[in-house]
């Protein structure tokens, strides 16, 4: 991210309306899986043998397919991404260091949790049955198509994602808090990455998160064209349903006109196609979402204080520098910062994960961070920043309550 003058040039380019044949290609391999075109094959013939066939051949076909539009959707965004990582060798190392330092806080070596089930999908990504992940294609679509199959090689593909995210995040903080010195970028660099959104990614290693977070970093604190922004929509449906709400903001304050009702069918198309998977069957759709047989609301209602001390936790002492934020920013960029974190708050009423979810909007605390460090005493903002990365990991998740990890603990025992 070298100088805001020449990332303006891109900016005029609305998306193209041709964008919606690959999205809708990409969106029905998404939704209809083996399962779903089974059902459907079944229908017109009841033969089982000639359907596991006909399978053979759709599979093939739909993974090459699925590549191509991935491809068509994400070329505006991967030719403009040139110019945001030309990165120095010294950022590469301090973002290592970051990365490592987390990396042996946390010591997982396996996928957690729901990243075990990504990991398993990673296998055959194109061959799902329905459940909670198989909506969620790309990032098991991505480390499949690289070779990072299976367990331990999509652990390394998705630490490969963390470490991108560590350096696009300290891009962002080098070229925005140019003021201060090295010492005290990494500084806010190791704090920021203290909080859930990078946390989580060791902690639980495996979620779409980690491709996720990339996409809405890109999307929301760097210059792309409008063109690229939509790209980044698309690629961050095909990475998790979350982007419906995480992107509002930018499609209902960002872009313009053409571009806006591009962005909109899209979100659409998604929500129709979607639907269409569950042949408009609403109960059956949620109930693929509910935790224990309990609706996320339900949770969210009967756990107020868990859901509050998630909310809390997820952003530590820097909820003094995004409340900052909002409150000393021009009057646009306090809109979308307070807009992130309106989607984010959402998510908690739809999600149990509540730190998780609530980590969403970090964008909104990331462009807070240059009006924070402008209208407070340098060394009052650094103090914030040492305390807040004193403070231990805490997550929640409602069903399991606050979930903690002592930094190193894993390490010490694993190792001695």
């Amino acid at each position: 991210m070298h100088s805001h003058s020449h990332a303006h040039s891109h900016e005029h380019k609305p998306a193209n309306v041709y964008v919606l044949i690959p999205v809708i290609i990409c969106f029905l391999i998404t939704h209809f899986n083996s399962e779903k075109i089974t059902a459907m094959l079944a229908s017109f013939s009841y033969d089982a043998v000639f359907i596991l066939k006909l399978l053979a051949y759709i599979i093939p076909f739909k993974i090459s397919a699925y590549f191509i539009c991935i491809a068509i959707i994400a070329f505006p965004f991967i030719r403009e991404l040139k110019k945001y990582s030309r990165f120095k060798v010294k950022d590469i190392g301090i973002a290592l260091g970051v990365w490592f330092l987390f990396f042996a806080a946390f010591f997982n070596l396996m996928p957690m949790s729901m990243g075990y089930g990504y990991a398993e999908m990673s296998v055959h990504p194109f061959d799902m049955q329905t459940g909670w992940y198989y909506k969620r294609l790309l990032m098991p679509a991505l480390a499949y198509i690289t070779g990072f199959r299976n367990i331990t090689p999509y652990l390394v593909f998705s630490q490969i994602l963390s470490l991108l995210l560590i350096l696009f995040t300290y891009n962002y903080i080098k070229h925005t808090l140019q003021h201060i010195s090295t010492t005290f970028r990494i500084l806010v660099l190791a704090s920021v990455c203290s909080l859930e959104f990078i946390c989580f990614l060791f902690f639980h290693p495996g979620y779409a998160d980690h491709l996720l977070c990339i996409i809405l970093l890109c999307a929301y604190c760097f210059n792309f064209s409008e063109r690229s922004l939509v790209a980044l929509f698309i690629l961050g449906l095909c990475t998790h349903e979350l982007s419906l709400f995480v992107f509002m903001p930018l499609i209902l304050l960002k872009l313009k006109g053409k571009t806006r009702i591009i962005a909109s069918t899209i979100a659409v198309l998604y929500v129709s196609i979607y639907a269409l998977s569950f042949n408009f069957n609403f109960d059956k759709l949620f109930a693929v979402h509910a935790v224990e047989n309990k609706p996320a609301l339900l949770w969210v209602i009967e756990n107020p204080l868990l859901v509050l001390f998630g909310i809390a936790i997820s952003f530590k002492l820097l909820w003094m520098v995004v409340i900052k934020g909002m409150m000393s920013a021009p009057a646009q960029q306090g809109q979308m910062m307070l807009a992130l974190v309106v989607s984010s708050l959402i998510l908690c009423l739809l999600g149990v994960d509540t730190s998780r979810m609530m980590a969403f909007c970090f964008p909104a605390l990331l462009l807070a961070l240059p009006v924070f460090y402008q209208k407070v005493k340098p060394a009052f903002a650094n103090a914030l920043m040492v305390a807040n990365l004193l403070i231990p990991y805490f997550s929640v998740s409602i069903p399991s309550g606050i979930l903690s990890a002592l930094y190193f603990q894993e390490l010490f025992t694993k190792l001695f």
